[in-house]
């Protein structure tokens, strides 16, 4: 019910209370802002997208960053001594989520750029295991 009531909240009163403030400055189409950035819930799949230097690659991980996790819901997992790894891994990738957010509305410079390159691996190196590790554990239950 608190949550509910902060969403409303936030929804209600105040909206723009996230957003960037350069949407609040008037337009001038002689001046263009230095650095421009998606809505908070893309920052993640943006990061993806300039950190590669090849740009069909990185239209290729923008497409299928919000695809691959999605097909994570289709997993059955059953509970064994891999639960507690498959949480660790869950955990994991959403905290290397937050941490791409964050490199996507940063700027365009070589320590952010390498950052984002590593995360973005690191982002599917990590669901290529849990499917690893579920198939590892569907072979183990099958076995039994």
């Amino acid at each position: 019910m608190l949550l509910v009531l902060f969403f409303y909240y936030y929804v209600l009163l105040t909206p723009y209370l996230l957003s960037d403030p350069e949407i609040f400055i008037e337009a001038n189409p002689l001046v263009s802002p230095l650095h421009i950035v998606p809505e908070l819930y893309f920052l993640f799949a943006y990061a993806m997208l300039r950190a590669q230097p090849v740009k069909v690659a990185g239209v290729l991980l923008l497409v299928s960053s919000p695809v691959v996790p999605t097909l994570l819901g289709f997993i059955e997992i059953r509970l064994t001594s891999f639960t507690v790894l498959l949480r660790l891994v869950v955990w994991l990738f959403i905290a290397n989520a937050v941490l791409l957010s964050w490199l996507g509305q940063c700027p365009v410079e070589e320590p952010y750029t390498l950052c984002s390159m590593i995360r973005t691996s690191i982002y599917f190196m990590l669901l290529l295991l849990v499917f690893l590790v579920q198939l590892f554990n569907e072979w183990l239950f099958a076995c039994r």
